[in-house]
């Protein structure tokens, strides 16, 4: 007969531990100072090198890690818990409550392939950059001494400066570098070409009880979720937001009208 051991918390937590530091390493950060990186030319089938996502970044009461996903309104036209309450709040008409709404709006990302000149043996990486930042990149393409940085063999490396650390002083510089070359090897080219990061995971469309479940806190980030499906319309049943956000601070407004929120949260769609 088989012996089982325990399914303990702390077991369950070391393991999250790991997935997310195995998860971390397919990204690249930009890190203050000055950032080296080669763009890789756009996969068969795909016309830029970027993907672009619209997706909410949603910081809330009670959850550790930022909730993170790809707005399911603006990628797949289905019922989006975020944009429901970010549409319920610019409706009542109250000033703070138009304000505070900001947090759930869906925001510009775009994610592309690329070798970090600092550590190319560690293949390539997924970096994530903004839409200033983007526009400045996609601009290198229609210039004279730019053309088609992502060539393999006579593209350009793009320069990124960072300042600052905090959310307010941190900004991005990007220009390309004055003289093209090679992104590597032919064996390096090969073997960084079976180990490019499939950029499509970054839309995948949850379905819309989960994302209920992780605004509630009540699910991790659902990185280790494989198996998620675009859903055609929320649960039925249930009542409409009423968000009306305590007056104390902005973190207190935020937890409140979440939990009051998100407790009868289930089928919205004709908030949309």
């Amino acid at each position: 007969m088989a012996k089982f051991g325990k399914f303990t918390k702390e077991a369950a937590s070391a393991q999250r531990d790991q997935a997310a530091s195995m998860n971390a390493t397919m990204y690249m950060k930009l890190t203050v100072g000055r950032n080296i990186v080669r763009f890789f030319p756009p996969t068969v089938g795909e016309e830029t090198p970027f993907l672009i996502v619209s997706r909410h970044f949603l910081h809330l009461p009670g959850v550790d890690q930022p909730v993170v996903f790809a707005c399911p309104r603006v990628h797949a036209g289905k019922a989006c818990p975020a944009c429901q309450k970010m549409n319920q709040l610019r409706a009542s008409g109250n000033e703070k409550d138009h304000n505070l709404s900001r947090a759930f709006a869906p925001q510009f990302a775009a994610f592309a392939n690329v070798i970090n000149r600092k550590n190319p043996d560690d293949g390539p990486k997924v970096l994530s950059v903004s839409k200033t930042t983007y526009d400045t990149i996609m601009a290198f393409r229609d210039e004279e001494m730019g053309g088609d940085f992502t060539d393999l063999e006579e593209g350009f490396d793009v320069i990124i400066d960072r300042t600052g650390t905090g959310k307010e002083d941190t900004k991005y510089k990007a220009f390309l570098a004055r003289k093209n070359s090679p992104i590597g090897t032919d064996k390096q080219i090969a073997a960084w070409s079976e180990s490019l990061h499939d950029l499509k995971q970054f839309v995948a469309i949850k379905p819309y009880d989960k994302l209920v479940a992780q605004l509630k806190g009540e699910l991790d980030d659902g990185s280790a979720d494989d198996d998620d499906d675009i859903v055609d319309k929320p649960p039925a049943g249930t009542k409409k937001l009423n968000a009306k956000p305590e007056e104390k601070s902005k973190k207190k407004k935020l937890a409140s009208s979440i939990d009051d929120d998100l407790d009868d949260l289930d089928d919205l769609d004709d908030d949309l």
